[in-house]
């Protein structure tokens, strides 16, 4: 339809796919950001970009979650920046709610935390999803 430039703002599905796809890129915007909070966690901590979500799921999920709206889709690009502590998560954390201290951080993109899985738990079973917690 024709509204749909006015409806999503300018949010083509093909423009998310497209600035998820650069995102995940080595060297893109969340590539950036993960390695630098990888890097404020300490040695212990690694990173590892995820694959960023094709247009058959994209279409699969908007229709199923959000009325077919893709613009609410959060997690087009995602990374999974792995900690071996509480403390060091609360570390990571902490930086990536705090204001940009360098130019460097400043060009990164901003954080909103969406969600965050808890994978800590005794009760975590890796086989099940619905043992994960969501907070």
């Amino acid at each position: 339809p024709a509204d749909l430039g006015e409806r999503y703002n300018g949010r083509s599905l093909l423009a998310l796919g497209v600035r998820a796809e650069s995102a995940c890129a080595p060297g893109g915007a969340l590539d950036r950001l993960m390695n630098v909070v990888v890097a404020q966690g300490g040695s212990a901590c690694s990173g590892e970009m995820g694959p960023c979500k094709g247009f058959p799921r994209s279409l699969q999920k908007a229709e199923e979650d959000y009325g077919g709206d893709y613009s609410l889709i959060n997690d087009a690009a995602r990374c999974t920046i792995i900690v071996p502590s509480a403390a060091v998560l609360v570390q990571c954390l902490r930086w990536l709610l705090t204001t940009a201290s360098t130019a460097q951080e400043a060009e990164l993109p901003k954080f909103e935390p969406k969600l965050i899985k808890d994978r800590q738990s005794a009760s975590f079973n890796p086989e099940s999803e619905e043992m994960c917690r969501y907070t």
